[in-house]
């Protein structure tokens, strides 16, 4: 491990966490426990040796544990304590969206995650559920008064739907694009459009 030499917090993290790929696999297991296969599906172009390496820091340093009987690395509650962290990155990365996707793969679950990070700490009364359909990857927001969830599947009768590219669907979400311009765009949008709007201002 190379370390900045630097008796300061940040740089001490950053010895731990801020190699590349090393955040992206603490994302892989905030969704959930993964096998070694798993992160390698998740984390495209990682070389299994990087990952190995990666993986072996980041249990040493007590941010993941291996559960020996299902063959799986999940997050310590040490690991867990990131999720603010990617979060706070994620809506910080978010208008880099606006790009584009071009050449870039996707996966649900970097979907929610980016949607979850735009309405974290929010709720919403009366519900809404919403479904997202952006290429093959299907999104559920479920609304309520004590939270705004959101999961990587189909979501059962849905108040409205939104269906377009990844960038249209979280550009029109965080605010960036509004719904008008995301449609003339490639959006499209079917069911309530008051519960869209309103599920859209609870994140203000």
């Amino acid at each position: 491990m190379r370390s900045y030499g630097q008796f300061c917090a940040l740089a001490r993290a950053l010895d731990v966490v801020g190699d590349r790929w090393t955040l992206l696999i603490v994302r892989e297991l905030a969704a959930r426990p993964c096998r070694f296969r798993d992160l390698s599906d998740g984390l495209p172009g990682i070389a299994p040796n990087l990952l190995a390496d990666r993986l072996r820091l980041l249990t040493a340093e007590g941010v993941i544990t291996h559960d020996d009987a299902t063959a799986t690395y999940q997050l310590t509650d040490r690991g867990k304590g990131l999720g603010g962290v990617l979060k706070a990155l994620v809506r910080w990365g978010i208008p880099l969206m606006a790009r584009g996707q071009g050449g870039d793969q996707s996966r649900a679950h970097w979907l929610a995650l980016a949607i979850s990070a735009i309405f974290e700490g929010t709720a919403l009364d009366p519900a809404v559920r919403v479904q997202i359909l952006a290429g093959t990857d299907e999104i559920e927001i479920a609304a309520h008064r004590h939270a705004i969830e959101t999961r990587a599947g189909h979501a059962l009768s849905p108040d409205a739907t939104l269906h377009g590219p990844h960038e249209l669907i979280l550009g029109t979400l965080a605010g960036e694009i509004s719904l008008a311009a995301a449609e003339k765009a490639g959006l499209t949008i079917s069911g309530s459009r008051p519960a869209l709007h309103r599920l859209i201002e609870a994140r203000r």
